[in-house]
């Protein structure tokens, strides 16, 4: 099992990669290049991404608002939160 070390080297060989291509000492070949050559070193494999949270719904929001301990019940406030949620959805 990798170690919590393993994962730094990894994070840190693939950030030296992204410097050397952003201050342009590397060319987008090279650098995909070395980022092979990382996951080589490495044994790196493609992992699945976590499944994404469920959306939030207006019936999920609380009828009172807290800040600091401090609680307001505006409607107004309410009303900003539900027009937010609704652009998103």
């Amino acid at each position: 099992m990798p170690s919590a070390w393993s994962g730094a080297r990894q994070r840190n060989a693939l950030g030296d990669v992204q410097k050397k291509a952003e201050n342009g000492a590397l060319t987008p070949d090279q650098a995909a290049a070395e980022i092979v050559g990382v996951v080589e070193e490495f044994g790196l494999r493609p992992v699945d991404p976590p499944p994404l949270p469920e959306k939030i719904r207006v019936e999920d929001l609380p009828k009172r608002i807290g800040h600091y301990g401090r609680y307001w019940d505006r409607t107004s406030d309410l009303l900003l939160v539900r027009q937010a949620l609704y652009q998103l959805s």
